[in-house]
């Protein structure tokens, strides 16, 4: 079974317990870290590589917005998920649209493990096609610089052609 890097960006201790046994009970292996400031987030986050985020949307110290900036500074691609105790969907919809990738209600914290999972898939399913995109760049980049077949008719610039022809 596979064991994910949780760091947990919570206030209330006995809220991260729930939220890591509501993970456990489904399933989902999960060793956590507690963060409630800016500072200790940002350390986290430098200490070791995290396979996804929980964040409470009421923190006492910093702000949810704040925790999403620090998360988006870092460069990551791993989830960004939001616990609320607020049912109100705008607000919901505020959040995703700044770049959460899924909000969970506190009462209905049952839906978290379906959530992280395919969270988790998706944030894997990101990194292959980035990946094959690279590669791809890569091979094209290659193409480009390989010198001309000249059985090979091509619309496509190639660097050779443009040295052979003079403009360069």
């Amino acid at each position: 079974m596979q064991s994910y890097q949780l760091l947990l960006v919570e206030s209330s201790m006995r809220d991260a317990l729930l939220i890591v046994a509501e993970l456990g009970c489904a399933g989902l292996k999960v060793k956590f870290e507690r963060v409630e400031t800016a500072a200790y987030m940002g350390m986290a986050l430098d200490s070791k590589a995290w396979d996804f985020i929980i964040c409470d949307a009421q923190l006492p110290d910093f702000g949810w917005f704040d925790a999403l900036a620090i998360y988006k500074g870092n460069g990551l691609d791993i989830p960004f998920i939001m616990v609320s105790n607020s049912s109100d969907e705008d607000l919901a919809i505020e959040r995703i649209m700044a770049g959460v990738h899924e909000h969970v209600l506190k009462d209905s914290l049952a839906r978290l493990p379906a959530v992280v999972e395919r969270e988790l898939r998706s944030a894997h399913e990101r990194r292959i096609r980035n990946q094959q995109l690279e590669e791809l760049e890569r091979l094209d980049l290659i193409q480009e610089l390989m010198p001309p077949d000249p059985h090979v008719r091509s619309k496509r610039p190639n660097v050779w052609r443009a040295r052979d022809s003079g403009f360069t």
